[in-house]
């Protein structure tokens, strides 16, 4: 059975979440973690069925380009992932090309915007394991280069009240291409959070993350409540001091900013 990348089958299956340690993340499935990418170099990585996906860590000199290439077995499909490093993919940092027809070839060429540690993922599609060849090359691009977002990943998230709001605004053009907070409601209940914009042309995805892993959102919005695009809505159930994550970011990562304001509130149980 084939398994797209991010989908929910594979919400429990988290390796680029192990670098988020100061976050307090749970640790899960990263059997590559202790191997580093060397630029110039390829490694041959066992893929467990079991497992589903791999993790090494990326050491960036700078901005710059970073190119890789993965070829698997018979009967293996493959995608790859580059993560920063809580976890979170990076703009255009996740393919799954199927070279030529073949389920097991992925090329992927990812701008990294800055010096750090990143993460880049083998992903196992299919319940099929293997050994997987992954090469990786890198450019130094300076023009490359993004200032950082102060609310840009989970690490750095603006922690928000349940039952206050924010007013905030997205600026893709700008480098600003989303906005992270973090919730952590004192009753168990039913969260239910939203967005509002007084441009109704400014369109916005709002997105709820477990901190398990910020591949994939427990939930999202993209409904264009009342007819406004950016009005979303969503609601969860959590439990006494659980924390939140919630991403707002517009829907499409290009152009003007966009203001909004979110809001929360709960209804215990």
């Amino acid at each position: 059975m084939r398994r797209r990348v991010g989908s929910s089958v594979g919400r429990g299956v988290v390796a680029c979440a192990a670098l988020a340690g100061a976050l307090g993340l749970a640790r899960a499935q990263d059997a590559g973690a202790d191997r580093t990418l060397e630029p110039g170099k390829s490694v041959r990585l066992k893929l467990d069925d079991a497992a589903g996906e791999l993790a090494l860590r990326f050491d960036a000199p700078g901005p710059g380009l970073l190119a890789l290439a993965a070829r698997g077995g018979l009967d293996m499909d493959l995608a790859l992932v580059v993560c920063d490093e809580d976890g979170q993919p990076l703009p255009n940092g996740e393919g799954d090309v199927d070279d030529r027809g073949n389920p097991a070839a992925e090329q992927l060429a990812v701008a990294i915007p800055a010096a750090g540690r990143y993460r880049v993922v083998v992903v196992g599609l299919s319940e099929e394991g293997g050994e997987v060849l992954l090469a990786a090359s890198w450019l130094d691009v300076p023009e490359l280069a993004v200032p950082a977002d102060p609310d840009g990943r989970p690490g750095a998230a603006r922690a928000l009240e349940v039952g206050a709001s924010a007013t905030d605004r997205v600026a893709p053009a700008e480098g600003d291409l989303w906005d992270w907070y973090v919730l952590a409601p004192a009753q168990a209940g039913t969260l239910t959070i939203v967005t509002r914009v007084e441009d109704p042309e400014h369109d916005l995805r709002l997105e709820v993350y477990d901190p398990v892993s910020f591949r994939e959102p427990l939930e999202a919005s993209d409904q264009d409540l009342d007819g406004s695009k950016g009005n979303e809505q969503v609601s969860l159930s959590v439990t006494a001091g659980q924390k939140v994550y919630v991403r707002v970011r517009p829907v499409f990562l290009h152009g003007e900013g966009l203001r909004y304001k979110l809001s929360s509130g709960l209804v215990p149980e």
